[in-house]
């Protein structure tokens, strides 16, 4: 039979998995989790969507056309591909989880306060960040290290954390004043006289020597 309720409520304990026709223009809400499925689909409007959701089984997460999200809500997570955060416009003071973060990858229009990136293999990332959510690097398996070199990328986030199977390779006039933490290792390449690494405060860093240098600058103590 069809099952096309007005709203559905998802409880905190409840995972919820639909097709994504059933779940394209839907109300939806709770604290629990919603995974949507689906082959070949073009459209998906998720803008009443309040509840977490994860697209990212969707086109066995390829690109969607048309994807519409709402306000994502300071207690709501939204899980989707890199293919399918390309050039995406998601806003709000909640999560955005991209899997399978590609080499150019167009996040520039994705401002949640927060976004994790997970690491499906070692990455050197040319895409574009935008300047407002703090980042996580992580894996999408806890038990592979992964690496990724973000020194062609265009713009920095507001911070970076990074996790402890991750490293991240960047240029120093990336990281000069950058605020970066976490349990894993940043490389710093082209160290400068004056580069302020004073927020820079990761497991391991290693700061890599493009030719002579006298520092001056400053290191997380």
């Amino acid at each position: 039979g069809s099952f096309n309720p007005a709203s559905i409520a998802v409880d905190d304990d409840v995972t919820l998995t639909m097709t994504a026709a059933q779940a394209n223009a839907e109300t939806i809400t709770g604290a629990g989790n919603v995974t949507v499925t689906g082959t070949s689909i073009t459209t998906l409007d998720l803008s009443s969507v309040t509840a977490n959701i994860d697209i990212s089984g969707v086109n066995s997460g390829g690109a969607i056309t048309t994807l519409t999200y709402g306000t994502v809500g300071s207690s709501q997570t939204v899980t989707l591909t890199g293919l399918q955060a390309n050039a995406e416009t998601i806003a709000g003071t909640g999560v955005t989880i991209v899997k399978t973060l590609g080499a150019s990858t167009n996040l520039g229009s994705i401002t949640t306060t927060n976004l994790t990136l997970q690491l499906a293999g070692n990455v050197t990332f040319g895409g574009t960040f935008n300047t407002g959510p703090a980042v996580t690097f992580d894996t999408d398996n806890d038990t592979t290290a992964r690496t990724v070199d973000i020194s062609t990328a265009t713009n920095l986030p507001a911070s970076i954390a990074v996790d402890d199977d991750v490293t991240i390779t960047l240029t120093a006039t990336q990281a000069n004043t950058l605020t970066m933490t976490g349990a894993g290792t940043a490389i710093v390449t082209s160290l400068a006289a004056t580069t302020n690494l004073s927020s820079v405060s990761v497991a391991a860093l290693t700061l890599q020597l493009a030719g002579d240098v006298t520092y001056t600058g400053s290191v997380h103590g």
